[in-house]
């Protein structure tokens, strides 16, 4: 045998010494690691579905309820979507609240209706997007429902000329200051949106017509 040989079946014997003294060690261990490697893999596959399977049950409670809705059978669309709050699922409570408020204005329960937003926007968990829809809807039932204070406490930090939802929250102001009275408020909030220069918008239009309205009136001084 060749020095070379002896040395290569010499290296081969201490790695197999080796392997057995780490496999001796921590052979218990790695087949603990695997096992829960295996077991964590199932159990997520398992929960992936399981959440799957949840927000299809809740989604389609959902829609059920608009449909019942659209037929006019209140009550039960109202049971189910307390069944989706109830579910605290992702932002499907929100939704649900956001349309239970729709369906007490068609019932014409105004402060229901305010009070339904009012959660939504006050709820810092729900998507700050949800949070402004409903500050706005809120807003415009208290252009006929309540006060321009009202109004103003819900919408007053949207109307800035950053908020993408300005235009809408300036003609509730807007609306809402021309109903109480206070002209100079409801000038600024309409002069603000036409300033805006979104031509073809519905709200720059009902913009200019309450400007011209006021001006015909002699509520402002025309310009």
């Amino acid at each position: 045998m060749s020095n070379e040989s002896f040395i290569r079946e010499v290296n081969e014997e201490i790695r197999q010494e080796k392997a057995k003294a780490l496999w001796g060690n921590y052979g218990p261990y790695l087949i603990l690691a695997a096992v829960i490697l295996v077991l964590g893999t199932g159990i997520y596959q398992i929960y992936d579905h399981w959440q799957s399977s949840k927000a299809g049950r809740i989604g389609d409670t959902l829609l059920i309820s608009f449909d019942l809705s659209d037929e006019r059978n209140f009550d039960e669309a109202l049971t189910k979507l307390d069944d989706v709050e109830k579910s605290g699922f992702g932002d499907y409570p929100f939704l649900a609240a956001l349309r239970k408020a729709a369906i007490f204005m068609k019932q014409g329960d105004a402060t229901k209706a305010v009070a339904e937003f009012d959660k939504v926007a006050g709820n810092k968990n729900a998507p700050e997007i949800l949070q402004k829809v409903a500050k706005i809807r809120a807003a415009y039932i208290l252009v006929d429902n309540g006060s321009f204070e009202d109004v103003e406490k819900r919408v007053k930090d949207l109307a800035t000329d950053v908020d993408s939802t300005r235009i809408m929250a300036r003609e509730a102001l807007g609306l809402s200051a021309y109903k109480a009275g206070k002209m100079d408020d409801a000038r600024y909030y309409f002069q603000k949106i036409v300033d805006e220069g979104m031509d073809g918008f519905k709200a720059t239009e009902r913009s200019r017509l309450m400007l011209e309205l006021m001006q015909s009136s002699g509520a402002i001084a025309k310009e």
